[in-house]
């Protein structure tokens, strides 16, 4: 009769773990990260934020950049032998936040050679509180309002997609604010999936945002439109449609 004593039972679990390991685990097997940095641009030149920063020129008004706050979801990152993966995940980028300026995705199968995003969310996804416990505080910062409850009314709810904020001049000598906010209304999600951005393979890459293309393309002109846009129907589509070919993306060197 044999007898397993404590000690003999750990050492049997042990040796059962290791022969494990050894015939079912791949010490070849490598996983891959992608880190993404955001960066804002004017013309090609980096943002300096302020409100009094009244530095930058669209097809209709001078300018400054105090905040840029947005949301990237639907994110599916596409890989050299032509497989993709879908995140489960939304990623939110807040200029006066610099944690949230630079994400990376872990446990990827191979170097990444390509990613497609949606600004803003679905209206499948643009639920009211449903990001309540999302970190850096996103929920408090993005909500859409919801006066009228979820059926598309102006105001149904949900998140905003985008908010770009800060001054601009009349007259060469008054300066007013702007806020240049995006989200649903009218049972419209204004939200923009853009085409796949393909790239040679890397673990690292640049998503750049250049900020004029908001106004440029058709004209969008921050002295008719200005403040208080969130239930403007005409605002809401010139924004969707100069949304179009505000991102590029590049791997880094």
């Amino acid at each position: 009769m044999t007898f397993i004593t404590k000690n003999n039972s750990i050492r049997l679990l042990f040796m059962f773990i290791l022969s494990f390991c050894i015939y079912s685990c791949d010490p070849d097997e490598e996983s891959f990260s992608l880190t993404i940095d955001f960066k804002h641009l004017v013309d090609d030149v980096e943002v300096v934020y302020g409100n009094d920063n009244l530095i930058y020129n669209n097809s209709s008004n001078i300018y400054s950049v105090r905040r840029l706050l947005y949301v990237l979801s639907d994110i599916t990152l596409y890989f050299p032998d032509n497989t993709f993966l879908e995140i489960d995940d939304f990623i939110f980028i807040n200029s006066d936040d610099s944690a949230t300026l630079r994400h990376t995705l872990y446990d990827l199968p191979q170097q990444c050679s390509g990613i497609r995003f949606r600004l803003g969310f679905s209206s499948d996804d643009n639920i009211d509180n449903a990001y309540i416990n999302s970190p850096y505080n996103f929920h408090s910062l993005m909500l859409w309002p919801n006066l009228f409850g979820t059926d598309g009314g102006t105001f149904q709810g949900g998140y905003h997609h985008l908010k770009l904020e800060g001054k601009f001049l009349v007259n060469s000598d008054e300066s007013y604010f702007y806020n240049t906010h995006t989200g649903p209304i009218n049972g419209f999600d204004y939200s923009i999936l853009y085409p796949t951005f393909y790239f040679d393979s890397t673990s690292s890459i640049s998503i750049y945002m250049d900020i004029n293309k908001w106004y440029n393309n058709p004209f969008y002109d921050l002295t008719s439109f200005g403040n208080g846009i969130m239930d403007n129907l005409d605002a809401q589509e010139l924004l969707y449609q100069n949304g179009l070919d505000i991102f590029n993306v590049q791997p880094n060197a």
